[in-house]
């Protein structure tokens, strides 16, 4: 099964192909790179993909700030 890097490279993925927005299951077409998770998927409740480095990014400015 061909399978994107996009879960694992996502804030949101817990592993074992479940994440925030489909903590059961991740759908095929998500894992596979079919459909680009940066765009809204049926049953998603608006979570989107955010990459971890984007997240780190904008941790370490609010870390910034608050100093």
């Amino acid at each position: 099964m061909p399978i994107s890097t996009q879960c694992i490279e996502c804030y949101h993925y817990f592993g074992e192909n479940k994440c925030r927005a489909f903590p059961k299951q991740i759908p095929y077409r998500i894992r596979s790179g079919e459909h680009d998770h940066k765009k809204s998927f049926d049953g998603d409740n608006g979570i989107r993909f955010k990459s971890l480095l984007e997240k780190f990014e904008e941790d370490r400015k609010k870390f910034n700030k608050a100093r």
